[in-house]
């Protein structure tokens, strides 16, 4: 499958860092011409969701991937390769988590270096950056509300720098969640804005650079070629748009998602998450979720074949990205 211009800009090197904070200083053209506010404003569910699944993201279909390939195993789960399962709570952040706390931290074990990663200073850091963009005259003074980003913007905002430890700029406990959470209603998004909007010190964005990526990061658009990722050890990061079927008792049980039915199902908002294997004969892809290890199979989610053959009124599919690297 062909990638995007921005991409391709990306692997050129169209993203520099400036001077001030080691802030790109080129937008890839992802956010052109979107409404992200409307966006985001999708992504609010009882559980923190937040990726922003906007029309240059890549569909990942299911064409040709029902097949069995003899030369790929039957099937791969890669859980064991992957540091433990976190918990975004209400935040927005579930990009950061699935770039970060899968992918990067997946990436720092490979290295043989395991190091637990802060998904709030790239969430934060990537936020002001994409607000910056799309809000050209707010400068510095860009709002950092509580909101979520587009996996393949978060995926390649790692070639320019990737983020620091977790002990360096630590993410909210569940207490403080659950505080926010007893605030009249009225108060508890714009208490969650105001915690989201905790500013890293400026030094950090010079430590990230550390933890950027030097890979090719590239996207698969088939199953089949998320097998074929999976079975070479790689874990792949997507954002599928979602139905109340993900938050329903079962699937927080079982971790079982069933396919929804587009004509009755309501839908919930995107939500970005960390694939890490497959199983063929169950016809389901693994997914690492980000809602802690009470939710599903461990915090770990099971979702069919079939979930990637729906399409939705435009003909794009429902789960979309499929990213990692070369």
């Amino acid at each position: 499958m062909s990638q995007p211009t921005w991409i391709k800009s990306v692997s050129v090197g169209l993203l520099l860092l400036s001077a001030a904070c080691g802030t790109p200083s080129l937008m890839p053209s992802v956010v052109s011409g979107q409404n992200l506010d409307a966006l985001a404003a999708q992504s609010t569910a009882k559980y923190g969701m937040g990726a922003l699944i906007t029309r240059d993201e890549p569909d990942i279909s299911a064409e040709n991937g029902m097949s069995v390939q003899a030369e790929l195993p039957e099937s791969v789960d890669l859980r064991p390769q992957m540091s433990p399962v976190a918990n975004q709570g209400h935040f927005g952040s579930c990009t950061a988590f699935a770039t970060i706390k899968g992918f990067r931290e997946w990436l720092c074990r490979k290295e043989g270096r395991p190091t637990e990663l802060s998904p709030r200073f790239f969430w934060y850091a990537s936020r002001k950056f994409l607000d910056q963009k799309t809000q050209p005259d707010a400068g510095d003074q860009a709002k950092m509300h509580n909101t979520g980003l587009p996996t393949g913007f978060a995926m390649n905002t790692l070639k320019v720098w990737g983020t620091v430890a977790e002990k360096s700029f630590p993410y909210p406990t569940l207490a403080q969640f659950a505080s926010i959470g007893k605030l009249p209603e009225a108060e508890q998004d714009p208490a969650l804005d105001q915690l989201a909007a905790v500013e890293p010190p400026k030094a950090m964005f010079e430590e990230a650079k550390r933890l950027k990526v030097d890979q090719t990061i590239y996207t698969i658009g088939s199953i089949r070629g998320m097998r074929k990722a999976f079975s070479e050890g790689k874990p792949v990061v997507i954002a599928a748009r979602l139905f109340t079927g993900f938050q329903s008792a079962n699937a927080a049980k079982t971790g079982m998602i069933p396919v929804p039915n587009l004509k009755t199902d309501k839908e919930i908002g995107g939500h970005a998450m960390c694939a890490v294997g497959f199983d063929n004969k169950r016809k389901v892809i693994i997914v690492r979720n980000s809602w802690g290890t009470n939710w599903g199979d461990g915090g770990h989610c099971y979702i069919p074949y079939e979930y990637f053959k729906l399409k939705d009124s435009e003909g794009r599919a429902l789960v979309r990205g499929g990213w990692t690297i070369r």
